[in-house]
């Protein structure tokens, strides 16, 4: 199994408070059969502004650390990068990075309150510099709890979307478990990612999702890791999604 959304580097955003907690998280890691985490500490002005080279000595020191643990656990650089029109320079002047070097960039917006379009309208810019955006959570993002089918027009735009297996396992409540089933029913759950932040209730685990979604989808179930591994390595992905149809809304004759 790959995590494509871990918040395992200690000490520069709201994961791993210490070194110690870190290690912690990677042997839960890898007692659920976790192979390789994908580091996204967040970027987000004005909150979290560990830039991508720094965030890359912390990982070199976290990986250092895990060697002499003998955890086995592979771990590559990326980072979460929260939308906002100053994205497109913050990658352009070296700020922000993608996973692992590859085209692939790792993005989020607020989950109360974002215009999906003003979201979309970030996505293009970042298209337009030869970027894959893969948008974080998306079921856990209000517009879309209410509407499935705004996702379409992210779609539409080229998106890819990783899940979080704690969405799919109800830790975050019914309505976001609802979304994330509806979503993956229709292929758009292209990564799970733990999102892990803690080694309680938001730890690194994966295979109990990653269950369910074989039972919602099996087509789905065999293209995460495949396509996990096609990010890492910087290729191609065979991507195949439905858009989700709009819910008709019947009202009461009076």
């Amino acid at each position: 199994m790959i995590d494509t959304h871990c918040h395992i580097i200690p000490g520069i955003d709201d994961g791993a408070k210490d070194i110690e907690t870190s290690i912690k998280m990677l042997k839960i890691a890898e007692k659920d059969g976790i192979k390789t985490i994908i580091a996204t500490p967040h970027y987000y002005r004005n909150k979290y502004e560990c830039n991508i080279e720094d965030a890359k000595n912390h990982l070199d020191e976290l990986k250092e650390l895990a060697r002499n643990e003998g955890i086995s656990v592979k771990i590559v650089q990326g980072q979460e990068i929260f939308l906002d029109k100053y994205t497109v320079d913050l990658y352009k002047n070296g700020t922000i990075g993608t996973i692992n070097n590859s085209k692939y960039i790792l993005v989020e917006t607020s989950f109360v309150g974002s215009k999906p379009k003003d979201v979309l309208e970030n996505i293009y810019e970042i298209k337009l510099l030869g970027l894959t955006p893969i948008l974080a959570h998306p079921e856990r993002y209000g517009f879309i709890i209410q509407d499935n089918s705004s996702i379409n027009e992210f779609i539409k735009e080229g998106c890819l979307f990783q899940i979080t297996s704690s969405s799919i396992t109800g830790i975050f409540g019914k309505d976001v478990k609802k979304t994330s089933e509806n979503l993956i029913k229709s292929g758009i759950c292209n990564f799970i990612g733990s999102d892990a932040h803690t080694t309680g209730r938001r730890s690194p685990r994966m295979k109990e999702a990653l269950e369910e979604v074989r039972k919602l989808n099996e087509n789905a179930y065999e293209s995460i890791e495949k396509n996990s591994e096609a990010v890492i390595s910087n290729k191609e992905l065979d991507i195949k999604m439905e858009l989700v149809k709009k819910k008709r809304r019947f009202f009461p004759f009076l």
